[in-house]
């Protein structure tokens, strides 16, 4: 019997990968928005997981908010390391941490692999370690406080609204100020920072708590290009995930993220004050 089966033609053979490139070229902007999507997905469930930690530190410390790190007088010097926030809820067994690792609730997916502060420039994006040294303003080497139980260094891509003024000396200790504060700071007065407490927060569903970003504090540059800016827009907007006092997360984009220095800005829907009646005045 003789076969009349042809092999397809030059002309079907180009409409077929036409057909196949114009199905790639459909689906493969759809995969990576579905992958970025995945990823702060991901980085809002990290945020919660840190939410119900800090919920359950304040309950074990008699309603004391977890410090943006520890720290005595206010100068930098080799006898002053910093713990961190995130340092001190895995050496209290409230979150677990792994050495270095990107495998924790502290590490957004999005997170660049880069050192957050860098020599005079800071990559928001990027990362850093806690405890670290307060001589290493570059905060790009971790250490170790074997005598404060911290044993490992933690990786870390979240930005905590802390009231740090260290390398200043402030004529008085602000307590309250923002969600929490550097611990043990003294002013020029001999007032302290102390552990700022839940009763402080007059309006917690709008206080920033932690959002994608490093380090702590500079609540005066908070948006894309401007300058020293630690809040990280890693995600679509751009917007940069944030988790408030009262434990809710939600993406908040660039242009409407308070400054600490603007009235206007912080009468709006989010703040960085903990005390409103007390710091925000017109």
């Amino acid at each position: 019997m003789r076969n009349n089966r042809q092999g397809f033609t030059l002309i079907e053979l180009l409409v077929v990968i036409a057909i196949i490139a114009i199905l790639i070229s459909l689906l493969v902007p759809n995969l990576f928005a579905a992958r970025s999507l995945a990823k702060a997905v991901q980085c809002r469930a990290n945020l919660r997981s840190i939410g119900i930690g800090l919920a359950i530190y304040q309950s074990i410390n008699e309603d004391c908010i977890v410090p943006s790190y520890n720290m005595h007088g206010s100068a930098r010097g080799a006898d002053n390391p910093l713990d961190g926030w995130c340092a001190i809820l895995d050496r209290d067994r409230v979150m677990a941490a792994t050495e270095r690792g990107s495998d924790t609730s502290f590490w957004c997916p999005d997170t660049k692999e880069k050192f957050g502060m860098s020599g005079g420039t800071i990559e928001a994006e990027g990362f850093q370690y806690w405890p670290v040294s307060s001589v290493d303003q570059t905060l790009q080497s971790g250490l170790t406080i074997p005598q404060y139980g911290f044993d490992r260094i933690i990786r870390c891509s979240y930005w905590i609204n802390g009231n740090n003024p260290i390398g200043t000396v402030k004529s008085t200790a602000e307590n309250d100020k923002f969600y929490t504060g550097s611990v043990g700071y003294t002013a020029a007065d001999g007032t302290k920072i102390v552990p700022t407490r839940s009763s402080a927060f007059k309006n917690p569903s709008k206080l920033i708590a932690i959002t994608d970003g490093v380090y702590a504090g500079q609540q005066s540059a908070t948006r894309v290009g401007e300058n020293k800016c630690r809040v990280g827009y890693r995600h679509r907007g751009p917007s940069t995930n944030t988790l408030f006092a009262d434990g809710h997360v939600t993406a908040i984009e660039s242009a409407v993220f308070p400054h600490s220095s603007v009235y206007a800005e912080n009468a709006g829907s989010y703040t960085l004050y903990a005390d409103l009646d007390k710091w925000l005045k017109p």
